[in-house]
């Protein structure tokens, strides 16, 4: 399956796409919700929109022929199918209801890293690979958003994701390195014999 020739999709890029029938050409629906395994972080399905009546319809991530300019082709209507009972794996996971935009991501302490936003799909596979999280803005002066690669995924539960230690190290690293530098400057300044130094001892 492609995607343009590009493997790595954010997960809005797929919202609203048309999804036509390679058999016939026409247009049989929109791309909606994505419904996802949380035990492995793969998409399994996605709703299709719109609804008729009372019922929902799906298409499997893997009968996705390809996804290209024109939307997400599949080889025949058929590919469009309602949601019931017969549909048991499906079934289970609509009622988890589980989605991955809002949940809390913190590390093995308990430290709180902010809530995913955004994913990144393999379009290949319909694994989700990367997640994109972002801090309230009352502490968004502390950690900065951050990109968890699901190598870094210790543990999903139904309220938040846990990773490892070290997947917040990095950008914070980089903003205290940045801090270190500037404290280091000011040191400089008032250090005996530095030329700011002389000149405010000149000065007075």
């Amino acid at each position: 399956m492609v995607y343009n020739g590009f493997m790595l999709v954010l997960l809005d890029h797929f919202d609203g796409l048309p999804i036509i029938s390679m058999q016939t050409g026409t247009q049989i629906g929109f791309l909606d919700e994505p419904i996802v395994e949380p035990r492995n972080l793969e998409i399994v399905a996605f709703y299709v929109a719109p609804a008729v009546g009372n019922a929902d319809y799906v298409l499997h991530a893997s009968d996705v022929r390809e996804i290209n300019r024109l939307g997400v082709i599949v080889d025949h209507e058929e590919a469009v199918m309602e949601l019931d009972e017969s549909l048991v794996r499906l079934s289970r996971l609509v009622e988890l209801d589980f989605d991955l935009r809002g949940m809390l991501v913190t590390t093995e302490e308990g430290n709180k890293l902010g809530k995913v936003t955004n994913y990144v799909i393999d379009t290949t596979s319909f694994d989700i690979v990367k997640l994109h999280t972002k801090q309230s803005f009352v502490k968004n002066f502390g950690v900065a958003n951050l990109i968890i690669h699901r190598r870094q995924i210790v543990k999903v539960t139904k309220s938040k994701i846990i990773v490892q230690s070290t997947a917040h190290k990095k950008p914070i690293k980089k903003l205290l390195s940045f801090e270190n530098i500037r404290l280091k400057l000011k040191e400089r300044q008032l250090e005996p014999g530095s030329m700011n130094n002389q000149a405010s001892q000149n000065n007075d």
